[in-house]
């Protein structure tokens, strides 16, 4: 049963990712109240349920929480936690597959507006690029 629910969950949290995308891109916020109760939860379930090595999904956001202490500019603190969100959810190897594919759309969207000759700026949304990664790491794992 937990097995379908991992499966339900994943898909669950790529649909989720769209919406995130939608509202980074919009307002430029991922919400809190999607957020906070989802880290809650799951931290909780994973847990309650005894599957310790999905909270090692927690480690490549602990390491971007680092960088957002010494430099806050680097990540947005919304970001940080979708991909603690995404780590509890498919656990390491899933968030690091979507953090590889999430660098290679941001250096791919900063080629195209270099290309075009627009600026590039320093802060965009990185909801887009993770929500993509996601659905294609879900895909490939």
């Amino acid at each position: 049963m937990i097995e379908w629910m991992n499966h339900y969950l994943l898909w669950a949290l790529a649909l989720l990712c769209l919406y995130f995308a939608y509202t980074d891109i919009r307002y430029q916020v991922i919400p809190n109240r999607w957020t906070h109760p989802l880290l809650l939860i799951l931290l909780l379930w994973r847990v309650v349920t005894f599957e310790w090595t999905c909270l090692y999904g927690l480690i490549p956001a602990l390491v971007l929480l680092l960088i957002f202490v010494i430099r806050p500019a680097a990540i947005g603190a919304g970001d940080i936690k979708l991909l603690a969100v995404i780590g509890l959810v498919g656990g390491l190897p899933i968030v690091l597959s979507t953090i590889f594919i999430m660098g290679w759309l941001c250096m791919f969207y900063a080629g195209v507006r270099i290309i075009r000759r627009q600026p590039v700026r320093h802060q965009f949304p990185l909801a887009p690029m993770i929500a993509v990664g996601y659905c294609l790491a879900i895909l490939i794992i």
